[in-house]
């Protein structure tokens, strides 16, 4: 078992480690963005580099609007709506820390 103190290590680990993907996840979006902008200008959908293939173009999308199936049929949503158990994990600092 871990000592409170390897505990608040492992947290601390953790925590840096979530700000090194938001800054990674951030910098993707970037290039992500600048690719998407590269598309727009030359006005084409697909671009091969001979490395990659860039794809950027509107795709329809279908959903489902499960609220207001629920809201008007409520028994049938009943019949078929599946119940299930989760685990939740999470770590956060107290408010007051």
């Amino acid at each position: 078992m871990m000592t409170n103190e390897e505990l608040v290590v492992k947290c601390n680990a953790r925590e840096e480690l979530k700000m090194r993907i938001k800054l990674l996840e951030e910098q993707v979006s970037a290039i992500d963005e600048t690719l998407k902008h590269e598309m727009d200008e030359r006005k084409i959908e697909e671009y091969s580099t001979g490395v990659y293939n860039i794809f950027y173009k509107l795709q329809p999308k279908t959903s489902f609007d499960s609220k207001k199936f629920k809201a008007d049929n409520e028994e049938l949503y009943k019949k078929y709506v599946k119940n299930s158990v989760n685990t939740y994990f999470t770590v956060t600092r107290p408010t007051n820390a």
